[in-house]
Order: C-alpha cells, then structure tokens, then sequence
C-alpha cells in the first residue's frame, strides 16, 4: 500500500532491513534527510554535512537499530518515521 504518495523505490521493511552500516548505500544521492520522530521533525543538510552526528542517527534509527519506517526516497530527498505535515509539504 503507497496511499498514493509518489516514491522513487518501495521495499517492504520486514524483508530489507537497513543499519548504520547501510547509511553510505542509502544516502548516495540524497542531499536532504527529513526525519520524524513523534512530532519532532528535523532536516538534515547532507550536502553540508554541518548537523550533529549523534542527533542524526536518534532520528533516524529505531531501538532495534535499523532505519525507521516508513522511509520515502523522493529525488534528492529521503523521509525517515512518519509526520503527515512534513509529507503535505515536501512530497
């Protein structure tokens, strides 16, 4: 189910788990990183490369250490954890 929100590649995360150690295959190509935890929503510059590290990887990661779901790959950017505010505007 894509509730009709355009993506460059779907995978269902129970078959494709990605980790920390994944992130350089995940974001080759991806020069902004929108990840939403709650309703806490925060960018990352990847082009820039100037954000906290540490910040980044809460954001997007889950307990479990895999990247959060849903994860959207749309152009140059990458949605990371679900916040239907943040779908409305960038997708």
């Amino acid at each position: 189910m894509n509730n009709n929100i355009e993506h460059d590649k779907m995978e269902n995360a129970r078959q494709a788990a990605y980790t920390e150690k994944d992130f350089s295959k995940i974001l080759n190509g991806i020069d902004m990183v929108i990840a939403a935890k709650g309703k806490k929503v925060e960018q990352f510059n990847l082009k820039n490369k100037n954000f906290d590290n540490a910040l980044f990887k809460v954001m997007v990661l889950g307990p479990t250490g895999n990247f959060r779901a849903p994860a959207i790959k749309k152009g140059k950017k990458l949605f990371v954890g679900f916040n239907e505010e943040s779908y409305k505007q960038y997708l």
